[in-house]
C-alpha cells in the first residue's frame, strides 16, 4: 500500500529493506520453536517517526539531510524499539516528520522537510 499512495502523500520517508524477511521469519518462528505462544504484536507492521533511532539498515535523520549516513551503536534510549521487537512487531519503515521535530520553528510548521518534502495527511484533498 505504501508504494501505491506514498508518491502523493510522502508520509513514509523510507521502508525497511529487511521488513519482509523479518515478517517471514516471525511467521515461521512458532513452527521452529514448537510453541504456539506469540508476542502481543507478533507480525504487526509499524512505522516509526524518523527521529527514533534503530540499528537496522534505515536512516535516522529527524527529517534532515545533515544526518544522512550518521550511525550510532545504540537504538533509541527509551527502549521503545527493543520492546516493540520483543513483542513481535515488524519495524516496516520510518515516517516523514517536520524537520528536527519543529525544534527550530517558533510558529506552526508546514509539514515540509528537506529529506522527505511536503508530507500530506491521508485525508488531504489538495
Amino acid at each position: 500500500r505504501i508504494a501505491e499512495v506514498n508518491g502523493y502523500l510522502r508520509a513514509v520517508i523510507e521502508t525497511n529493506p529487511e521488513g519482509l524477511s523479518i515478517a517471514q521469519a516471525l511467521d515461521e518462528e512458532p513452527a521452529h520453536q514448537g510453541s504456539s505462544w506469540l508476542g502481543p504484536l507478533h507480525g504487526i507492521p509499524l512505522l516509526l517517526k524518523d527521529i527514533i533511532v534503530t540499528l537496522d539498515k534505515m536512516e535516522t535523520t529527524a527529517g534532515s539531510k545533515v544526518l544522512l549516513g550518521a550511525r550510532t551503536s545504540q537504538e533509541a534510549k527509551i527502549e521503545i524499539v527493543r520492546k516493540l521487537r520483543e513483542a513481535g512487531a515488524v519495524i516496516l519503515g520510518k515516517t516523514n516528520m517536520l524537520e528536527w521535530g519543529m525544534f527550530r520553528i517558533n510558529s506552526g510548521g508546514s509539514g515540509w522537510t528537506v529529506r522527505g518534502g511536503l508530507s500530506l495527511g491521508a485525508h488531504c484533498t489538495l
